[in-house]
């Protein structure tokens, strides 16, 4: 396949992976908002997502749909969204594989994060 076409579907399942985070935004600020200040598992909560809201379809590698799976919430999620607003903090290690990388291995939310939560699904403030 040309490199070109293929960085087009990339960037087209990409965003169809963020519209579709951004349409169950609320479920997720609520579940996390319920879990308050405890240490969560990433790869359970990614997996959780996947499965809950049906994720899998906007997945496209079909080698290693595990690492686009956390990579894609990571990126979307958390690296353009929880982490910059100071939302949650986490615990990272050194990725195995992609040693110029870091995974995700644990996060929870911080206390700003637990009121942005509260205002969105209660305030309508996001």
């Amino acid at each position: 396949m040309d490199f070109c076409i293929c960085r087009k579907m990339v960037k087209v399942f990409f965003n169809y992976f963020a519209e579709k985070l951004q349409q169950v935004q609320k479920d997720m600020w609520a579940a996390l908002l319920k879990k308050g200040e405890i240490w969560q598992d990433y790869k359970q909560f990614c997996f959780s997502l996947r499965d809950y809201f049906q994720l899998s379809p906007y997945i496209h590698d079909p080698y290693d749909p595990e690492h686009d799976l956390l990579f894609h919430i990571r990126l979307i999620l958390f690296d353009r969204n929880l982490l910059q607003l100071g939302c949650v903090e986490v615990m990272e290690e050194t990725n195995k594989k992609y040693h110029w990388d870091k995974n995700i291995v644990k996060f929870k939310p911080t206390q700003l994060g637990l009121y942005v939560f509260h205002k969105a699904l209660f305030e309508n403030y996001l």
